[in-house]
């Protein structure tokens, strides 16, 4: 982080140049730093949801599989938009990366109308 820092204020080239105001060509620094921080989260992520998919709650079981889903299409979604620089790529990434924000809401949070859609309620 400290070295990202460093480059960005001693030469912003280095991190990487702008081509349009919506696409930026990284370095080859700045590529591997990023999936080392995917990495961070991907990897915790996963093992999180696995361990919330085994609980014998539905609702835990539920979330475990909405963080399974989000932490996966995230990743996705983050890898798409900073190794392709397509227009229409950079667009279905963002999408990609807006579902996954819900998913992730609907993880953690998970809302009654959520629950009431894709539980059944034997009661």
């Amino acid at each position: 982080m400290i070295l990202y820092y460093a480059l960005l204020i001693i030469d912003p080239s280095l991190i990487g140049i702008f081509i349009n105001p919506f696409i930026v060509q990284f370095t080859i620094f700045t590529r591997v730093y990023f999936i080392a921080c995917l990495l961070g989260v991907l990897i915790p992520g996963i093992l999180f949801a696995i361990r919330s998919i085994k609980s014998d709650k539905p609702e835990i079981n539920l979330q475990g599989k909405l963080l399974l889903i989000a932490f996966i299409s995230f990743t996705i979604g983050a890898l798409l938009t900073s190794s392709i620089p397509q227009m229409t790529i950079k667009v279905i990434a963002r999408l990609i990366l807006v579902t996954s924000s819900l998913e992730f809401y609907m993880g953690y949070l998970l809302p009654n109308w959520v629950k009431k859609i894709l539980l059944k309620n034997d009661n």
